[in-house]
């Protein structure tokens, strides 16, 4: 599975995340980090990003010593270019193998997900 956190395009908030994000996937502090995101929706600056990593456990300098603004970028670069290609507009959706999925319009239930990935998983199409 791939997973690729789609920043909001012109938001600098959302930028500053996604960047902390790809730092924390370094230091093995990804899934934490996104879902302390997506559950605390508010604006994020360079200066929140520091103080929040402390909660984490992780001091400043080891933060900056994984940060790469290239690889950050990189990585959303790929996720714009998915969203170009599978015409996904925003977040969540889910592409499984070239079949996107996105919500309100053919998300299915959490069990059906499960079902779908499992044939997939194991070599079937459903």
């Amino acid at each position: 599975f791939i997973f690729l956190p789609l920043p909001v395009t012109g938001s600098q908030s959302a930028m500053v995340k996604s960047t902390a994000a790809w730092t924390m996937a370094k230091l093995g502090k990804f899934e934490q980090t996104h879902l302390d995101f997506l559950t605390e929706n508010k604006v994020f600056t360079p200066d929140d990003r520091l103080s929040y990593i402390s909660t984490l456990g992780i001091s400043s300098e080891v933060y900056e010593e994984n940060f790469t603004a290239d690889h950050a970028h990189r990585q959303i670069s790929l996720a714009h270019k998915v969203e170009e290609i599978f015409g996904v507009a925003g977040t969540p959706s889910f592409l499984i193998n070239g079949k996107t999925y996105i919500p309100d319009s053919n998300l299915p239930s959490v069990e059906e997900f499960e079902s779908i990935i499992d044939k997939h998983a194991s070599g079937e199409t459903p």
